[in-house]
């Protein structure tokens, strides 16, 4: 356990230089800041960081330790239906992010974008190989849900989804 909890806290250092540790995700469109933290990225901020902006289902996970046992890394493939900038050779694409669970154990990180299965996204990420990773950390994931009294796609509960992609696709021009 402290061998996690070691490594946890020595891969929290090192994501925060490459800008993987940000804070969590609004989805209002201008800058928030809050005095838990520092400024939050805008639509424009994480398009500009971004290749590809997606619109789509998670329908896979999978978790699994690296070749020395010393990190999890899980793998999920999210089926695209629709791109908002970028392109992609097929219709899913596979982000790779930190931490996971992998027979009963498991390693999370802070600030760092996580899935589930069938969980609507929409997504900022760059291409990492074949692969992609989230851009933005938590922020570059931008949950999808339906209102329960209009039934409109929403994300984070406060804009339409319809909203969301124009400001997307404004802040790409």
């Amino acid at each position: 356990m402290r061998k996690i909890a070691l490594g946890i806290i020595l891969f929290a250092v090192i994501i925060q230089g490459r800008g993987w540790g940000q804070p969590a995700k609004s989805a209002r469109t201008e800058r928030i800041s809050s005095a838990a933290g520092p400024a939050r990225l805008t639509p424009r901020e994480l398009t500009s960081r971004a290749e590809i902006v997606a619109v789509g289902t998670i329908t896979g996970i999978q978790s699994a330790w690296s070749n020395d046992r010393s990190r999890i890394t899980t793998r999920a493939t999210l089926r695209v239906d629709e791109l908002l900038e970028g392109t992609t050779s097929g219709g899913s694409i596979t982000l790779v992010y930190p931490g996971g669970e992998v027979g009963g154990e498991g390693e999370k990180y802070t600030h760092i974008a996580s899935f589930a299965r069938n969980e609507e996204v929409v997504v900022f990420a760059r291409r990492l190989g074949d692969d992609c990773r989230i851009v933005g950390g938590e922020e570059g994931k931008v949950s999808i849900h339906k209102n329960s009294i209009t039934g409109k796609k929403m994300v984070s509960g406060v804009m339409s989804l319809d909203q969301f992609k124009s400001d997307v696709s404004a802040a790409g021009r």
